[in-house]
């Protein structure tokens, strides 16, 4: 049985018109993500970890602006990496404010202006590990992309894709009427709704109401719409 081109599935299109992709760089690599540790009632197990800032961020004065658009992001972790002030909420210890300013101040004056100074510590989430998936060890450009999740595809180092800037183009843009104003759909479904329109300004002229105006929206009928301002 013969099949138009609009009932052909999309991965037929795609192995007549796609374009190859190709990244033999990764095959066979083990790909490792973080997630947080649970316990048995599934709560985030929490640790008590020390909290950072750097010597010049200390010293410079925090009005609400400046905490707004500088400090957002001036906490660290005992391994430098910066950390959301959101993540540091839950704060469980602080050093004396007198000493932590004068390790401030000694570090500046010795040139050591993103020193990291110890401010306190807080509560975080502990991270583990996990193989999240592992890459394929073969060119996979003749396989079905995985499509049951955006990480399902990084187990595919090669894949065809859609020439979406080729000539080919139009076969994989939708033309629905809510996307395209050539549909002849379309056209039909603008020239229905103007038809209610003035049906419903009909009869409320006719139900004697002096305001009856006030209940019409005429711009639905003298302006003209976009073609995915109006329903099928």
């Amino acid at each position: 049985m013969s099949r138009t081109d609009k009932t052909r599935p999309y991965w037929v299109k795609v192995n007549d018109h796609g374009i190859e992709h190709h990244d033999h760089s990764s095959l066979g690599k083990e790909v490792w993500r973080k997630r947080a540790v649970r316990d048995e009632d599934g709560n985030p197990v929490k640790e008590e970890a020390t909290l950072y800032r750097r010597a010049s961020d200390i010293l410079v004065k925090e009005d609400r602006t400046y905490f707004f658009y500088k400090t957002y992001r001036t906490y660290y972790d005992e391994t430098g990496k910066s950390l959301y002030y959101h993540n540091v909420r839950d704060l469980r210890s602080e050093r004396p404010t007198n000493k932590v300013i004068a390790e401030a101040e000694h570090a500046v004056a010795y040139d050591e202006p993103n020193k990291l100074i110890r401010v306190g510590t807080y509560m975080r989430t502990v991270m583990e590990d996990y193989l999240a998936y592992t890459i394929a060890d073969h060119c996979t450009i003749d396989e079905k992309r995985a499509t049951t999740g955006w990480r399902s595809s990084g187990q595919q180092p090669c894949y065809m894709e859609a020439d979406w800037n080729g000539e080919d183009r139009n076969q994989f843009r939708c033309t629905c009427c809510m996307c395209s104003g050539r549909d002849p759909h379309f056209e039909r479904a603008r020239r229905r709704n103007k038809r209610d329109e003035l049906r419903k300004a009909t009869k409320l002229a006719n139900s004697g109401v002096e305001d009856w105006a006030e209940d019409w929206n005429d711009l639905k009928v003298t302006t003209p719409l976009r073609y995915n301002t109006e329903w099928c």
